[in-house]
Formats: structure tokens, C-alpha cells, sequence
């Protein structure tokens, strides 16, 4: 087992621990994750090794100044990385929200590890944070992250601009 990806984790679930990025080894990780065209399929495009880099500074960031972010999701039982998942505070429609966000590794695809990661930061959002509500913007042609979110109790709220791009927004309250 790999006790670099499984070290202080902030969730644990059944299969999978999620903590906050920390090393060298989870940046390298983090830039493939970013860098792959079919896992960043519905994002204006794949980022630079640069641009990954300040996606992980702006955790960083989060993680200091709302107590969430992006985590790291790895696999228990072997401590490899799989993914990231988290709460993010963002603005939607000129309100601040806890939002949700989870992002799996093409090669992890099928394993249920987006819908299990993302029903934990759920409970996080709910139960640590004391958030009452809770909101996914999903790009209208991603069926499979719509998905992910209906299975945690989401549900389709409306459609706004997000980042510049239209997106749906799904929720769920306490």
C-alpha cells in the first residue's frame, strides 16, 4: 500500500480515503488527471502541467480559507490515487454555495468511485460544514455526472452560467 496517498485522510469511505494534495507525487498525478481529453471532455480543454499546478495552488487556497476544496480520492486498499472530489465554495448567480465536484480518473470509470466520493462530501457539506443546501454545476452533456448527482439526492434546479459556460445546477438540501 501506498501510505503517501492514504496519510491524514479528511473522509473515509468504504473504499476509498480523500485528503488534501500535499506532495510532489499527488501534483504529478493531478496534472495526468488534468492533462487527459476524455476526462476533461466537458471542460473548455485539458490543462497544461502549468495550469495544473495553479489548480492545485487555488486548493491549497481553499483549504486555508474555507476548511474544504478538491481532495485527493485513493483506494484504501491499495493507496492508489483514482481521482478528486470535494467542496468548493462558489458563486452562483452572485451567491456564494458550497458546490460540489468530483473528477475520476479515465481508467477508473465504472467503479461507482464518483458517486461514493461524492455522497461522503455531501455528508461533509452537511455535517462539518453546517451547510444546509448544497449545488453541482454539471455541463448539460455530461449524462454520466448528472447521474452521479441524482444518486447522492440531487436534483436538477436550473440552468445559469457558471465559469462562462452554461451549466446545469443541481442541489440538494439538508
Amino acid at each position: 500500500m501506498n501510505r503517501e496517498y492514504t496519510a491524514n485522510p479528511v473522509l473515509e469511505t468504504t473504499r476509498l480515503f480523500l485528503r488534501e494534495l500535499s506532495s510532489e507525487a499527488d501534483r504529478d498525478f493531478i496534472a495526468r488527471l488534468l492533462a487527459h481529453p476524455e476526462v476533461m471532455r466537458y471542460w473548455p480543454q485539458p490543462l497544461t502541467r502549468e495550469e495544473a499546478d495553479a489548480w492545485i495552488e487555488k486548493q491549497l487556497g481553499r483549504y486555508e480559507r474555507d476548511g474544504c476544496g478538491y481532495w485527493l480520492v485513493s483506494l484504501r486498499e491499495t493507496g492508489e490515487p483514482v481521482g478528486q472530489a470535494g467542496v468548493m465554495m462558489i458563486e452562483i448567480d452572485d451567491v456564494i454555495k458550497p458546490g460540489l465536484g468530483y473528477i475520476i480518473d479515465f481508467s477508473a470509470w465504472g467503479n461507482g468511485y464518483a458517486t461514493e466520493a461524492a455522497a461522503a462530501c455531501v455528508s461533509y457539506a452537511f455535517n462539518t460544514l453546517g451547510s444546509d443546501h448544497i449545488v453541482a454545476p454539471i455541463r448539460p452533456a455530461n449524462a454520466a455526472s448528472a447521474r452521479v448527482a441524482e444518486k447522492v439526492g440531487m436534483i436538477r434546479d436550473k440552468t445559469t452560467m457558471y465559469a462562462g459556460l452554461e451549466h446545469l445546477i443541481y442541489s440538494v438540501k439538508r
